[in-house]
């Protein structure tokens, strides 16, 4: 049986893992994340500071799922806008989304994933606490991400040859 705190968990359990990821990844090498920020715009402190957004807020999703998965929304927002600030300039930007994981540009990729984890950071809000989810409560999650992964991947293939996606750099040009 699917519930939607069984979800929600899963979702704000998802989302810190994400999270904490991508702040671990940005940390592992500084140098490179302040390179990357400073060619985002950014302020050079955003280099020391977003990491540690990321971990408080992976933990908040741990201990107030709900509050948690509001920052989560807010810090996902802010991130979203920046990947299409990059998408609509047709730049080759990377956004060291996860350090040196990340460092090719920018694509609609992040923006599927990031639209995701906006969605689970929705669903985390709706749990003032963890719950033991169901396994089809895991299933439901990870066929949404899987489903959106696809889309995103098949999507990008037939729009190649129509020349919406700039195939050199798989950005966006609007």
């Amino acid at each position: 049986m699917v519930t939607i705190a069984g979800l929600a968990s899963v979702a704000a359990v998802a989302l810190s893992l994400v999270l904490f990821w991508a702040a671990v990844s940005k940390l592992r090498n500084p140098t490179s994340t302040a390179k990357e920020f400073q060619q985002l715009g950014l302020p050079p402190a955003a280099a020391k500071l977003v990491p540690i957004a990321e971990i408080v807020v992976a933990g908040a999703l741990f201990v107030l799922p709900g509050w948690g998965s509001v920052f989560a929304f807010f810090l996902l927002a802010a991130f979203t806008s920046i990947l299409v600030t990059i998408l609509r300039s047709g730049s080759a930007q990377s956004c060291s989304c996860f350090g040196q994981a990340s460092s090719g540009p920018v694509t609609k990729f992040d923006l599927v994933r990031n639209a995701v984890l906006l969605l689970f950071s929705i669903l985390g809000s709706t749990i003032d606490r963890l719950e033991v989810p169901t396994p089809l409560d895991v299933a439901v999650i990870g066929l949404i991400s899987v489903s959106l992964v696809g889309y995103v991947l098949v999507s990008n293939r037939a729009q190649s040859g129509a020349g919406v996606a700039n195939s050199e750099h798989g950005g966006y040009k609007g």
